[in-house]
């Protein structure tokens, strides 16, 4: 006969442990959850729900680095990512 304490050793309690297969980014202020690899910059805004037509910069050592959408970066976890208008664009 199982008692309620035995039986509550076969249940998991895994909602507290992070997906190990995924990684933490923040873009404009707010975090997602991505898989950790190389992505296309045009891809990976997508991914962030950033618009096409803004330029994504990483931010590295409180420097913002400017990505062309056709380049391959690796991102790892807790990157921080700014999007933004392009400038010095005439209209």
């Amino acid at each position: 006969m199982n008692t309620e304490k035995d039986q509550s050793k076969d249940i998991k309690h895994d909602d507290h442990k992070p997906d190990p297969k995924l990684i933490i980014v923040s873009i404009d202020g707010r975090e997602v959850k991505i898989k950790p690899g190389d992505y296309v910059v045009s891809n990976l805004k997508s991914i962030l729900g950033v618009s096409p037509d803004y330029v994504l910069d990483q931010v590295r050592g409180g420097q913002l680095i400017p990505l062309n959408d056709g380049d391959t970066i690796k991102v790892h976890n807790h990157e921080e990512f700014i999007s933004h208008v392009r400038c010095g664009t005439s209209s």
